[in-house]
């Protein structure tokens, strides 16, 4: 019985390290970087955080969103030529989120949002 505790923990490892590799190695992430916003995924014993370079953005200006095991950043701004634009980010994780407590977090220009890793009690 624990070899299958034991094997589950380490599927649940692999699929959290092949999530990650997926992630920061999208040809497309330096792009969205560019033209959205950049983020960064940092991983701790008891949460996810994701952090979202949002310069001169309002906190008025930003929705946190979650779409089954996905977790989107909307970012309503002025482009330079006046008009509205929405700037948006997915982050897709490997379980779904509605369970998990979510925190975002605005301090100066960087948005950082929490999902813990144990389902709300």
């Amino acid at each position: 019985m624990n070899d299958n505790l034991y094997n589950k923990k380490e599927d649940v490892l692999y699929l959290s390290e092949s999530w990650q590799d997926d992630l920061f190695l999208d040809p497309y992430a330096n792009e969205l970087d560019e033209c959205q916003f950049r983020i960064d995924l940092f991983e701790t014993t008891e949460e996810y955080i994701v952090e979202a370079l949002l310069d001169g953005i309002n906190h008025q200006d930003i929705q946190v969103n979650v779409n089954g095991r996905k977790l989107i950043i909307n970012v309503f701004c002025t482009s330079s030529c006046g008009k509205n634009v929405l700037k948006s980010r997915s982050v897709h994780f490997p379980f779904p989120l509605q369970e998990n407590q979510i925190n975002p977090k605005l301090t100066g220009d960087i948005l950082e949002i929490t999902v813990a890793k144990k389902e709300k009690g």
